[in-house]
């Protein structure tokens, strides 16, 4: 697939990750840097990845990811699975919304 995001983990040190997204099965990747290995396969969402970021916590094990459908999951790195979603609004949806 098509790799549209890429988002390394500041404060993890061994071993040194970084968590990819894009398109393709829509599945974000965390990858081992020192062997390049994929080293999980985190939950599908259900269209193209367009953003990461680390959550900021202890040791950053929590990954936010955003679809192109509006969905953000947070995803615990450590169990492999999505703790929280939400389902925010599209700018097609923006655009239907009449504002007074």
């Amino acid at each position: 697939g098509t790799l549209r995001t890429l988002k390394f983990n500041e404060v993890q040190q061994s071993p040194v990750i970084v968590a990819s997204g894009g398109a393709g099965d829509n599945r974000p990747r965390i990858w081992d840097i020192e062997t390049g290995q994929c080293i999980s396969h985190l939950t599908a969402h259900h269209d193209t990845i367009h953003g990461m970021s680390w959550l900021n916590n202890d040791n950053n094990n929590i990954l936010l990811c955003g679809d192109e459908e509006g969905m953000l999951m947070a995803h615990d790195i450590r169990i492999r699975s999505p703790i929280w979603s939400i389902q925010l609004p599209t700018i097609q949806d923006n655009n239907d919304m009449k504002i007074p």
